[in-house]
């Protein structure tokens, strides 16, 4: 490990410190199952292969840290009572259909339904 410290940068050290985590590791799987081994070691040499895992998880973990932001700016979390309990439903609705894997049209679906239950609860 010691080689492998003078070898690279300060960033890179500071990089390879971290674990590889959810989407270098799907980059990792996704290349295993698409590339011969030998493909691999031509195209990455030493320890490039989980270098750029790590910097394809840290870059993706920023954009999802911006998405997130941005999105919290423009649905800012309701202040009132009433607005919370409607905030906290429809997002426990959305996140039951996405963890049970639904599809896009699974989801209209749930949306044409909700839709229909707060028209009539509306009247």
């Amino acid at each position: 490990m010691t080689e492998l410290k003078q070898t690279l940068t300060a960033e890179e050290q500071e990089l390879m410190q971290n674990p590889i985590d959810r989407w270098g590791e799907a980059w990792q799987k996704y290349m295993k199952e698409n590339c011969t081994p030998d493909e691999i070691s031509a195209n990455f040499k030493d320890n490039e292969f989980d270098e750029l895992a790590r910097r394809i998880d840290s870059e993706a973990w920023e954009m999802w840290e911006l998405l997130r932001r941005q999105y919290a700016v423009k649905n800012p979390r309701p202040t009132t009572f009433l607005e919370i309990a409607e905030w906290e439903k429809k997002a426990n609705s959305h996140n039951r259909a996405r963890n049970y894997g639904a599809d896009s049209s699974a989801n209209s679906w749930l949306m044409k339904k909700l839709q229909q239950r707060s028209f009539f609860a509306a009247v």
